[in-house]
């Protein structure tokens, strides 16, 4: 009879065994989320050939307009080190950069950078006729800088 009894109490425990199961044991889905990245330059002479965006060390995106949003699918979930690499020597990102920021597991993280270019120089072309065209011209920047332009 005990045999039995241990016979039934194995074969109720398999039972619970497969029915709480969910199927076939597998590798866990990998975890990742989206990252959604805004960068806009501003400023006078602007970064002619882009930067590159990179995400952690894995990841480069090329980015070849002064305002674009650059969106990721498939960044693997936690966090990463943002880069804006190739920026011309006129130009700076303001504000924290790099940027860490954090990818959640089927999510969205947001992200921005802000580039400001200083110009680097300056041209005026000027055109007279007449009887009466001057000799000459007078150029201001501001108000400190005077100098006297002539034929």
């Amino acid at each position: 009879m005990h045999t039995q009894t241990r016979a039934i109490d194995g074969l109720v425990v398999a039972i619970l065994v497969m029915a709480c199961s969910d199927g076939p044991i597998s590798a866990p889905e990998p975890q990742v989320g989206n990252l959604v990245v805004a960068i806009t330059t501003t400023g006078g002479d602007p970064d002619d050939d882009g930067y590159h965006l990179v995400v952690g060390s894995e990841r480069r995106h090329r980015v070849d307009r002064p305002a674009l949003t650059v969106n990721l699918a498939g960044v693997k979930a936690g966090t990463h080190i943002l880069t804006l690499e190739g920026v011309a020597d006129n130009c700076s990102v303001a504000g924290t950069h790099p940027l860490s920021i954090t990818v959640p597991s089927a999510g969205t993280a947001v992200a921005g950078f802000a580039v400001v270019c200083e110009a680097t120089g300056i041209e005026i072309a000027a055109r007279t006729t007449g009887s009466d065209s001057p000799l000459g011209f007078d150029v201001h920047l501001g108000t400190k800088n005077r100098q006297r332009q002539s034929e």
